[in-house]
């Protein structure tokens, strides 16, 4: 198994990412331009990598719903209206890179039901929520140098802040100042085939994860708002939610079926072990599968090793996002964060 390169000091060796504004005023169709634009070269080999795995069944159905979305989408509204927005969005990448627009929708279904990665929101020394993830993806060769920092505006005002990838119009990585921070992470669990099933259901009015985040994070203001939206709309594959607020109890996994919440896992800081919470892949409460490879066990014990008292966001990054086996060869980035005190910071992998 291939490792991530690391520095003579320790930790991974990092990569510079650009910066751009996501206008939410903004027609949908030209919402990306800029980073589908400077990405270009790069947008076009990963969805060729990420295609070249999808059985031409599922590429001729995507075909068909795109060709019937092309037709009927401009007439829906409410919640189908939103996710004419996000059709829209994927009209503007393929008309800037030549991709069919049948494979560009293909390729940001399946990097949602493709992530890897651990979440963490812990209460740290100084009793603030902190809030940190690592993501990994399977063709991580063809992500490596496709990432990129995002402030979405209104009115010329950041909103809140998250993580893209050239050629997807989602993020899976947020956080809104003086409010929330949410990371998704896929839930492997037994399911019905992703893709198919996942087009369907957004051809159901139900939310792509990614996309909903971006809804989350324009329309909640709070705590609250965040996590009863990240509980109850509807999605089109199921996954975690990790959610922290700005309060020292504002902290949950919120484990999702396509529906609605399954499971509840809150931030206890009363508690011995639950003032730190953490999400992999399989529900928190099963034994590890054997395809965990001991990730949650290292979580867990880097938490204790450091204890509440030493607790700080960057002792999270170094001791535990940093520490094989959380970190992978295929672990494409990191994020530290916290609402509380306006953290967010991408690290980005060689």
């Amino acid at each position: 198994m291939k490792e991530q390169e690391m520095i003579s000091g320790g930790g991974p060796k990092s990569l510079k990412i650009p910066k751009f504004e996501i206008d939410l005023e903004e027609d949908p169709y030209t919402r990306w331009s800029e980073p589908t634009i400077y990405f270009k070269e790069q947008i076009i080999k990963l969805h060729e990598t990420i295609i070249s795995f999808v059985p031409w069944s599922i590429r001729s159905i995507f075909w068909m719903v795109t060709k019937y979305m092309e037709v009927f989408s401009p007439k829906t509204t409410g919640l189908g209206e939103l996710n004419h927005q996000l059709f829209r969005e994927f009209e503007g990448v393929s008309d800037i890179t030549g991709i069919p627009l049948a494979d560009v929708l293909t390729a940001n279904f399946d990097m949602s039901c493709l992530l890897i990665e651990p979440s963490i929101v812990a209460i740290d020394k100084t009793d603030s929520i902190v809030h940190a993830r690592n993501l990994d993806y399977p063709i991580y060769e063809s992500m490596r140098n496709d990432t990129f920092d995002i402030d979405f505006v209104k009115n010329g005002e950041l909103v809140f802040k998250g993580v893209g990838t050239g050629g997807s119009t989602n993020s899976y990585t947020i956080m809104k100042p003086g409010a929330f921070a949410v990371s998704i992470n896929a839930r492997y669990h037994n399911d019905l085939p992703g893709l198919a099933n996942s087009l369907s259901r957004w051809f159901m009015e139900s939310y792509n994860p990614g996309s909903l985040l971006i809804y989350v994070g324009e329309h909640a203001n709070t705590f609250e708002e965040a996590k009863d939206m990240l509980m109850n709309m509807p999605i089109t594959s199921i996954c975690y939610f990790t959610l922290s607020g700005v309060e020292i109890d504002e902290g949950v996994v919120i484990t999702r079926d396509r529906t609605g919440a399954k499971d509840l896992w809150p931030i206890n800081p009363n508690s011995q072990s639950d003032w730190a919470i953490y999400q992999t892949n399989y529900d928190h409460w099963e034994n590890a599968p054997e395809r965990d490879n001991k990730r949650a066990a290292t979580v867990k014990e880097g938490l204790v090793e450091i204890g509440r008292d030493k607790m700080t966001v960057s002792k999270i990054l170094k001791r535990i996002l940093q520490k094989p086996p959380v970190l992978q060869y295929d672990t494409i980035f990191a994020v530290t964060m916290s609402a509380k005190k306006n953290l967010f910071k991408i690290h980005a992998y060689i």
